[in-house]
This record gives structure tokens, sequence and C-alpha cells, in this order.
């Protein structure tokens, strides 16, 4: 069991449903040790990141169909050093290919916990060289100088198109 190996579920944010989760959190796992903090300044949100020995990106296909993606928490938790298992969206395919994660397919709660499972069960070796893969990625392929390059290619493409 994960609460008798000291593991803390640590939910940074605010949200509609955030007292639902809150509740279902202690009637599902009631020896589960689980921290809700509510909403957080940005600015302190590597400060939270950096806590977590795995980090969870597990959205919906309903979700994304209405609003789309954006990877912005994906980039922060890399930059923080931290592997992510997340739900399989287009583009999240790099984590496996890099082996900076795991993506499970939509909904599926099993091989969602497992994958965690797999993480936390990581050497304290693996675990450090997997934060400095994530780290070396993000300031290759996330920075905003990087970015920013990005956007003045597609700018000098759609200006020569013209």
């Amino acid at each position: 069991k994960l609460a008798d190996r000291g593991v803390i579920l640590l939910i940074a944010g605010d949200g509609r449903k955030r007292r639902q989760w809150e509740d279902e959190a202690r009637r599902l796992h009631p020896q589960l040790r689980a921290i809700f903090t509510g909403r957080i300044p940005y600015r302190q949100a590597g400060d939270y990141i950096s806590l977590a020995d795995v980090c969870a990106m597990p959205l919906t296909s309903k979700r994304n169909a209405r609003i789309g993606v954006s990877p912005i928490k994906l980039y922060a938790y890399l930059a923080c050093g931290k592997p992510i298992v997340a739900t399989q969206i287009r583009g999240f395919e790099f984590l496996q290919t890099e082996g900076l994660g795991t993506t499970i397919p939509c909904g599926d709660i099993d091989a969602y916990a497992g994958a965690l499972r797999d993480w936390l069960n990581k050497t304290p070796a693996q675990a450090g060289h997997i934060s400095r893969r994530a780290r070396a990625y993000a300031e290759k392929h996330c920075g905003w100088d990087r970015i920013a390059q990005s956007v003045f290619a597609v700018c000098r493409t759609l200006r020569k198109s013209e």
C-alpha cells in the first residue's frame, strides 16, 4: 500500500471540483495522506513541483476536445526535473520516447495507477538520472528562447509565402 510507504498525494491548485475530490480521497483511501493546497501563486508552483517524486497530468478526452491542451504545466514539471505520468495526448509522445515519463490511454485508471507506482519504485540512482534528463530536455526544447525561435521561424515562413 502506498500509504504504508509514506506516499503523500499533493494536489496544488483549485477548481470547482476540489471539495468533491477531497471527499472522494478520504472516502476511497482513508489511510492515504492527501494534501489539497488550494490556489497557489504561479511563482510558487516550482516550489510545490520540487516536492514531488513524480508528477501527474490525468487529462480527459472530453476536456481536451472542449478546450484543448496547454503544455505549460508539463514543461514546468520537466524544468523541475520530474518524470511525468500523462494521458495519451497528441504531442506528449516524447515523454515515453525520451524516457521522461509514461503516457496512458484516457480513462484507463488501473494503467495510470500502475504507471505512478512504477515511477515511485525507481531507485534513487534511477530517479536522479531521469531528473537530469528531464531538466536537460526542458532546457533544450521548452525554454522561452526556444519557443520564441519557433514563433519567429513560422513568421518568416509566412512572410516568404506572401
